[in-house]
């Protein structure tokens, strides 16, 4: 269900954009019929200002002469009228691309607001959301789920239930930069694992009452350098680590897509 009430977010958020972008579009529409944009002023720094509508003469007048101003691509040609041939009024022409525009709108906020699935535990006990594209690995002996990227293979996703002990205990440790020093020197990089971690944030986040410990973490390898992302949960006599990795060059694109995969992370009563 919280998976679900997540996806739920961000869809809101989608159409919080999309509402938003229409209402910009509509209130242009209606400034436009209202005053029509006057002419640019020859010093740069002075504002544009409104055209005065008694001053200019009739209607017809202003709207004719900023025609010549609009170049808004495709529109419904222009109308006859008493035999001649009329160009369309800039305002017609804004009308006529509200759909265009609207549907561009609605593409670019789709694609913006996707990019994770949800993934729930076949007993419901637990669940989160993992990047659109990546698949599901089969592993032994290790983590109860693991995710990477087809793409980039060596972006992975992993949830690890252990059962809490004291050597893991985190519930006895006073605060986020402990837990994460002590995740480091026991998992992420424990002694004779031939790399170092440096934990470079950590916080604690309350949820439903329990607490998640969010960390982040720069891992150095013999060959290379890699962010990890992970936040570590205790429920129940058990102990949940979800985790996010990449190496260093693809972690400005990644980072905030991780962030939310491990604040997604959520427990059933």
């Amino acid at each position: 269900m919280e998976a679900a009430l997540a996806l739920t977010y961000l869809a809101a958020g989608r159409q919080q954009r999309i509402g938003e972008a229409a209402d910009l579009l509509l209130g242009l529409t209606q400034q436009m019929e209202g005053q029509p944009l006057g002419r640019a002023r020859s010093d740069p720094r002075k504002p544009l200002e409104l055209v005065d509508q008694a001053r200019q003469g009739s209607g017809e007048a202003a709207q004719g002469s900023g025609a010549d101003r609009w170049n808004l691509g495709a529109a419904p040609g222009p109308r006859r009228e008493n035999g001649a041939t009329r160009p369309l009024a800039p305002m017609q022409r804004l009308r006529a691309l509200l759909p265009l525009l609207l549907a561009l709108v609605l593409v670019g906020c789709s694609a913006s607001a996707a990019g994770l699935n949800a993934y729930r535990s076949p007993d419901g006990r637990y669940a989160f959301l993992y990047p659109t594209g990546w698949t599901r690995v089969q592993v032994s002996g290790g983590p109860q789920v693991v995710f990477h990227d087809l793409i980039h293979s060596d972006e992975t996703l992993s949830l690890v239930v252990a059962p809490v002990t004291p050597a893991n205990d985190v519930e006895s440790l006073a605060d986020a930069k402990a837990v994460g020093e002590r995740l480091s020197s026991t998992v992420i990089a424990p002694t004779g694992s031939n790399r170092s971690a440096e934990l470079v944030h950590s916080r604690e986040r309350v949820v439903e009452g329990r607490t998640f410990y969010d960390l982040e973490y720069v891992v150095q390898l013999p060959d290379r350098q890699r962010h990890e992302l992970a936040t570590v949960v205790a429920d129940k006599g058990r102990l949940y680590t979800l985790s996010t990795s990449t190496n260093s060059l693809r972690w400005d694109k990644v980072q905030a897509l991780f962030e939310q995969v491990i604040g997604s992370l959520t427990l059933t009563s």
